[in-house]
């Protein structure tokens, strides 16, 4: 029991020590900030890493900002405490015992400290803050690391998109056994061909795709749904649609007879007015008639292959086709217009063969394709050469035209070359001329060039109520009434069925993304945990200049005990906490006497350690006590 007292002893001496001085506060608040910094250094090199499995980041975090808060309200609480003695310096400035209890109560948490608030104006306002905001100090320092989900690429021989530099898709074929001299140097003999059939499917899934979902349709292989490729150029078709509507011409049609467009006929009993444009493309509607009518003619198209015969693009030197198309429309602001004072739409759309830059991804399973045409990729001079054997016939020439027809089948021909090395062969060219004719002009249309200034390739019209149209393609087109999307999505599927030829099609790897979940630091979330340790220390270091000349007392309760004779008989006949307030709010007083004669007190209570000894520390008869000084009314 003896040496369990020294230990006692020993213990309340060191204490007593350490409490006279700012010693603890101040290694409190230091840890405090080094605290804070660990946690910057934590967040720093954890943000952006991949969770690991152990001991998480968040785990870190809320040690560190827990052990950082715990010390700053523990300097400040020691701060806040000492400041209520502040309050009593001396004789001259005496203070309310309300402000020390206020004062008291905010070194204790944050009721008190949001009492305080509404008090007059003291120093500790900066700590009493600092104590009310660091009840979400917890909760911010939980909101700055987040987790996200994010995909990592790496360089993959799996992740493959195709491209191709040469198509030779199709079958070109020869119609009879042998050549037939025309004359000295010529031969001539009859040729069919066929486009492949992935080229006539994707002609068709052109026409009722959209373009988003022509493009789920690339050739592109990713084994984890996420990939990415390098901007990489083909070999593929484009597509090209421009507004001519103010090209038209109007005209009286005076023959009793309109076009004969339909199977059944079309006949036009009354006047009619055609609209025109160019020499190849018109469209004629009976006067008064509606597009609500049972005979009205919707849409009217002309299509060739042969740039010759087009209105905007006859510089197109690879072209594969061009249409004009001739559309009626609603009039939206009068639903009761008749014709000829109905709107129309006249555009001009044209495929050709060209190069395009891809820059593919894949996010989800989903593809997405942004290209380009290579405008710097022109048709190379040698390109589409005749080599025989003899000359071709003149009757059966076309210059550089690849109109499918009889020169384009017969004999031998170099390749369609585009830019360095880009070539369709003259096969495919055959195939697809002919695949594209039966697509956009109609069977009863010719197509030789001499004759097409009286002959519409393509319609769309009501008879008798029910729709007709030629060739099959126009009721699609017509439908969707977006010609521009249309011909693009046209393009594009043809592209793929080029890239997805096996014949000189190439594959390029690009990288494949590896799904992971990686921290990441919310930064903002930090500020409130540093306004709380900078607060706490400003508090300190305020309160230990203030209290520079005074006794440390801090909150200790055997300090509050030792000035009760300074209150004299003010709570003689105040027993409930109410009576006890209202006589404090009336009076003034100074718990401190001189600082020589304070700090003389002090060491005297705290220099023994028995109960004796405080009782003797300052009888009533060895110091008298200060005079109260009445509240100024």
């Amino acid at each position: 029991m003896k040496s369990l007292k020294t230990l006692s002893n020993r213990w309340n001496a060191t204490e007593a020590r350490w409490a006279a001085t700012w010693n603890i506060e101040l290694f409190a608040i230091t840890f405090s900030i080094l605290c804070l910094a660990g946690l910057f250094a934590v967040l720093l090199v954890g943000d952006g890493q991949a969770i690991w499995i152990g001991i998480t980041l968040n785990t870190y975090v809320a040690s560190l900002a827990t052990a950082s808060k715990l010390s700053a309200l523990f300097a400040l609480s020691a701060a806040i405490g000492q400041a209520k003695w502040n309050v009593f310096r001396s004789k001259s400035k005496p203070g309310s015992l309300l402000d020390f209890q206020a004062i008291d109560l905010a070194s204790r948490g944050p009721w008190g400290c949001l009492q305080l608030l509404y008090q007059r104006k003291h120093t500790v306002y900066t700590g009493a803050l600092a104590f009310i905001v660091a009840f979400a100090f917890d909760p911010f320092a939980q909101q700055l690391v987040q987790v996200r989900n994010q995909i990592s690429y790496l360089p993959s021989a799996e992740a493959i998109f195709t491209v191709t530099k040469r198509y030779n898709g199709g079958i070109r074929f020869g119609l009879g056994a042998s050549l037939v001299p025309v004359s000295t140097e010529s031969w001539n003999r009859g040729f069919d061909a066929d486009a492949d059939f992935s080229m006539q499917s994707a002609v068709l899934t052109g026409l009722v795709l959209p373009l988003q979902s022509i493009h789920q349709q690339s050739q592109a292989t990713c084994p984890s749904g996420n990939c990415t490729w390098p901007v990489i150029r083909s070999l593929a078709v484009c597509s090209i649609c421009k507004d001519i509507t103010s090209g038209f011409r109007q005209t009286l049609v005076d023959q009793p007879t309109g076009p004969q467009l339909s199977r059944s006929g079309m006949v036009l009993h009354d006047n009619a007015t055609r609209y025109s444009l160019g020499d190849h493309v018109y469209i004629d509607n009976i006067d008064g008639y509606t597009v609500e009518n049972a005979n009205f003619l919707h849409l009217t198209a002309f299509s060739s292959e042969d740039p010759r015969t087009s209105i905007t693009m006859q510089e197109v030197d690879t072209l594969m086709i061009s249409t004009t198309f001739l559309s009626v429309l609603p009039d939206a602001e009068n639903p009761n217009a008749t014709w000829p004072n109905l709107p129309l739409v006249a555009a001009e759309c044209v495929l050709y063969y060209c190069v395009r830059s891809y820059n593919v991804s894949m996010r989800d399973n989903i593809v997405h394709e942004v290209s380009s045409e290579n405008a710097d990729m022109h048709r190379s001079p040698d390109s589409w050469q005749w080599t025989g054997p003899g000359k071709i016939p003149a009757e059966n020439a076309t210059g550089n035209t690849m109109e499918w027809g009889l020169d384009v089948g017969m004999g031998h021909r170099t390749d369609l070359m585009i830019g360095d090395g880009y070539n369709v062969t003259q096969t495919a060219l055959a195939g697809i001329g002919k695949l594209l004719q039966t697509t956009f002009i109609r069977a009863e249309a010719t197509t030789k060039i001499e004759n097409k200034a009286s002959n519409l390739t393509a319609y769309y019209m009501v008879m008798s109520g029910n729709p007709e149209y030629a060739p099959d393609a126009m009721q699609p087109i017509y439908e969707q009434k977006n010609f521009t999307a249309t011909f693009e999505a046209i393009a594009a599927s043809m592209s793929n069925a080029m890239r997805a030829h096996q014949n000189g099609s190439l594959s390029v790897t690009g990288e494949v993304g590896i799904p992971n979940t990686k921290y990441r630091v919310e930064w903002p979330w930090i500020i409130l945990p540093i306004v709380v340790v900078l607060a706490s220390l400003i508090q300190l270091v305020m309160t230990i200049y203030e209290s520079r000349h005074h006794p440390l007392w801090k909150s200790d309760v055997l300090a509050v005990l030792s000035r009760g004779r300074h209150i004299g008989d003010m709570f003689a006949h105040a027993e409930p906490i109410a009576d006890m307030r209202q006589a404090a709010s009336h009076e003034r007083v100074s718990l401190l006497n001189d600082i020589g004669e304070a700090r003389e007190e002090h060491r005297k209570s705290s220099g023994g350690s028995s109960m004796s000894t405080l009782t003797t520390i300052c009888p009533d008869e060895a110091v008298s006590p200060l005079q109260e000084v009445p509240l100024e009314r």
